[in-house]
């Protein structure tokens, strides 16, 4: 499937392969990668692509949740400059994913234009117009008897909340999902799909910018138009806005939901206990952490033994930090109330998801919904649920309940 080129300062002995699109899809992934620190070094260069937009180079990819976080707050070794491959893909001439594609200043700067509205006291406001939302999309899977609760849930809830706070129309919610779908799901018999999708999100985003120029409006897409920004980062951090906000709390989801559905006892246990939602969302998410990200080497150097070449991509499995057993006692166990849980579902350092508080929000209040209207749950045929590659996460997750 790929050909590539193990690089001559690589050693013999610290080549692997761990290629995400062999694994069977009915698989559990996250048992998979928890695998490495077994069958692997923490640190190891994996022979097959995987964050690599044109499957065509290897990559180091580290696994220890130490070693994660020390290349995460260490941009001067590795930068962040163009690890999302997108701008490699259509060659634009700028980066795409703003600010996730910078390094400092640069980095925080971008930041810090949208930082004050998500955080915490104003995502506060937002409760009451998330939960009418939630019970919408719960009361219409009441209605039901039964939900596929990818497509009448995990795709719609996120979706209409990011729609909301962008300013964009709620009909157009289908056809962002499959751009979403087409760029974060990457095929690599079919690169030209994730092209195509880039080049639409971006006229999508620079349509958004007109229209608010002509008509401003309270929303997200009217301050990126008057922040004082190139048109290039103006359209990255769109760009970047609109991945996010569609794709990573969709797919987080999805494991929230198979993990409740598949154990009654958890269910009964959340619904006497509702104070224990917040804490429990934080262990599966450390439990089925979705992201993975990676960064490119300055200079050359030694990393904890390992010779590391100017211009290396590091990939950082934070779904193998996030199950390491040196940063977590029982790793494998789910403690509902683990306290430190500085689990990596959000990724680490500067580059922390920006959205997290906005996330957890959304998740504890759809759970907190769900719980209160469906009575006791599960999962249909759990031994045929498929993941996809990309931002980990379920194709379908059908669920049932008398």
């Amino acid at each position: 499937m790929f050909n590539v080129t193990i690089p001559e300062h690589v050693p013999e002995e610290l080549v692997r392969s761990f290629n995400v699109f062999e694994i069977p899809p009915t698989a559990d992934i996250f048992a998979e990668i928890s695998k490495l620190h077994e069958s692997h070094p923490p640190i190891y260069y994996n022979s097959t692509p995987q964050l690599d937009r044109t499957f065509s180079r290897g990559a180091w990819q580290v696994t220890s949740m130490e070693y994660i976080q020390e290349i995460m707050r260490t941009p001067d070794d590795f930068s962040s400059v163009g690890i999302s491959g997108f701008n490699e893909l259509i060659q634009l001439g700028y980066e795409l994913m703003i600010p996730v594609d910078t390094d400092p200043p640069v980095h925080g700067e971008v930041r810090g234009l949208i930082r004050e509205q998500l955080q915490p006291n104003n995502v506060a406001k937002l409760a009451d117009g998330i939960r009418e939302l939630s019970q919408e999309v719960v009361q219409k899977c009441v209605a039901q008897g039964s939900s596929e609760f990818v497509k009448d849930v995990a795709s719609i809830f996120p979706t209409q909340i990011f729609l909301l706070l962008m300013g964009m129309p709620m009909e157009e919610a289908e056809q962002f999902l499959e751009w979403e779908a087409d760029l974060l799901q990457p095929d690599p018999n079919n690169i030209e799909k994730s092209r195509d999708a880039i080049r639409k999100i971006v006229a999508r985003v620079q349509q958004g910018f007109e229209e608010r120029r002509a008509d401003p409006q309270d929303d997200f897409l009217t301050l990126l138009v008057n922040a004082d920004l190139t048109e290039e980062l103006r359209t990255g951090l769109g760009f970047n806005l609109f991945v996010g906000g569609l794709d990573t709390v969709m797919n987080q989801l999805t494991w929230v939901f198979k993990y409740i559905g598949e154990r009654p006892e958890l269910q009964q246990q959340l619904r006497g206990n509702p104070e224990l939602i917040a804490s429990s969302l934080e262990e599966i998410m450390r439990l089925h952490s979705v992201l993975t990200t990676r960064r490119f080497v300055t200079r050359d150097m030694d990393f904890h033994g390992v010779s590391f070449k100017k211009g290396d991509s590091v990939e950082l499995l934070m779904a193998a930090g996030s199950l390491d057993g040196n940063a977590f006692e029982n790793p494998h166990e789910a403690d509902l109330e683990r306290k430190p849980n500085r689990h990596m579902g959000f990724g680490w350092g500067p580059h922390m998801c920006i959205g997290m508080h906005l996330a957890r929000l959304e998740m504890r209040i759809l759970v907190e919904e769900w719980l209160q209207a469906i009575p006791q749950f599960s999962v249909v045929r759990p031994e045929e649920l498929e993941f996809h590659v990309g931002i980990w996460g379920l194709n379908s997750l059908p669920l049932s309940w008398d």
